[in-house]
């Protein structure tokens, strides 16, 4: 995946076919995490906070439905990733770029908590096994995915 041309409002991303399916497979996993993942506090003022710890569970299950119905019809809409000349073509507004950054965030995070939150997965490759390998090649594709994303945002910024 490359940016091929920014006007500041729009960009358009060059996606090979292999690209397109590794995002739109990583994209089904979302969300990874859910809203009881992170706490407000942990200290010893647990039990007078445990009031706006469920409104903020409440909030992320919201935002998480929320982005779930917006992402299942983005993946519907067939000018998604509309095929060019051999290549797939993704075209992302700076709003819906931003979005989809946070997605993919939520997907990376959820993959390296699945896989017990390794401090170096490098060291964890000889661990992985059917079920997590998965997890472990999502969370280094939605690493690709970001940068790219990332790298584009810093570029129209200059």
């Amino acid at each position: 995946m490359e940016l091929f041309k920014a006007d500041g409002q729009n960009f358009i991303f060059r996606v090979g076919k292999r690209e397109k399916r590794l995002l739109e497979e990583v994209l089904q996993l979302y969300p990874m995490l859910s809203g009881s993942y992170g706490e407000i506090s942990s200290g010893p003022d647990d039990g007078k906070l445990g009031d706006a710890q469920k409104l903020l569970e409440q909030a992320l299950a919201e935002q998480h439905r929320a982005n779930r119905q917006e992402l299942e019809s983005l993946l519907r809409e067939p000018t998604w990733l509309k095929e060019k000349a051999g290549m797939h073509q993704l075209t992302l507004s700076l709003s819906r770029m931003e979005w989809l950054l946070q997605i993919l965030n939520n997907i990376r995070v959820g993959c390296w908590v699945a896989l017990g939150a390794p401090q170096d997965t490098a060291l964890h490759l000889k661990d992985l096994n059917e079920k997590t390998i998965r997890y472990f090649v999502s969370m280094e594709g939605t690493a690709y995915f970001q940068s790219v994303l990332l790298k584009a945002l810093q570029r129209a910024a200059l």
